[in-house]
């Protein structure tokens, strides 16, 4: 069954005065939706970053959402992302951000902290890593004709950004939609990779199971006994890191 998701037009429009690239958003048509993909960032920490009137002309653009095995390199310590909105005024307040980061975060409309998603620190043992996925947040809006969203960010120095595993680590992936679609998307989300998952951990299993009886038939085959071995390892990986 085709799933109805929510598209987000976002038509970039260039201010060539302020050098700034500024995306519009005239519309929430109910198709399907799509991240916000394009900002600019830097791998320094000044709370100056999240003024709306802060020149980020000079920063390098890049795309968030990726993976962290993805990314172009894996960034380290505290960073900044900014990302100008013109948004239609019939649209203002109508929204909400659905959020997923391997690390931490605060977010930033016009200069106001709006959402602390676990806890940034340069003490890395207070870095607190949350990831919500399928959680919405509020997105409130001023009148101005352009909405600077910033978003302070790190991940923490001590976890393993494995490109083994990295389908379960977005980078940190930001999309605006209608808190009703929010809630679809939500379950949608939530039930499909549940059951991927369950399907997994039942199959890893029911394998150790059946390789555990074969070597039991033959004793001679270790190779059976290695990967019986290894397969409660892979049922403790799913259910710690993906459910």
């Amino acid at each position: 069954m085709k799933k109805i998701l929510l598209l987000l037009l976002v038509l970039p429009v260039y201010i060539f005065a302020q050098r700034r690239e500024v995306f519009r958003i005239d519309s929430l048509p109910k198709e399907e939706w799509s991240s916000i993909k394009v900002g600019v960032s830097t791998l320094s920490d000044d709370p100056d970053f999240a003024k709306p009137n802060f020149d980020d002309s000079q920063w390098e653009s890049i795309d968030p959402s990726q993976k962290v095995s993805s990314m172009p390199f894996i960034p380290k310590g505290i960073n900044w992302f900014r990302l100008h909105l013109s948004i239609n005024q019939d649209l203002l307040n109508q929204m909400v951000i659905m959020v997923r980061q391997s690390g931490a975060s605060e977010i930033y409309i016009n200069g106001k902290l709006i959402h602390k998603i676990g806890k940034i620190s340069q003490n890395f043992s207070e870095i607190e890593v949350i990831n919500p996925r399928y959680k919405s947040f509020s997105f409130p809006c001023n009148d101005d004709s352009v909405q600077v969203l910033a978003v302070r960010f790190t991940l923490h120095p001590g976890m393993l950004y494995s490109r083994m595993f990295s389908r379960s680590y977005d980078f940190l992936c930001l999309r605006l939609i209608t808190p009703y679609h929010a809630t679809e998307l939500g379950y949608q989300l939530f039930g499909s990779n549940d059951e991927r998952t369950i399907a997994r951990f039942s199959l890893f299993l029911l394998l150790g199971v059946l390789y555990f009886a074969l070597f039991l038939f033959n004793k001679s085959k270790k190779v059976y006994l290695y990967f019986s071995s290894l397969c409660p390892f892979l049922c403790i990986y799913l259910v710690c890191f993906l459910f």
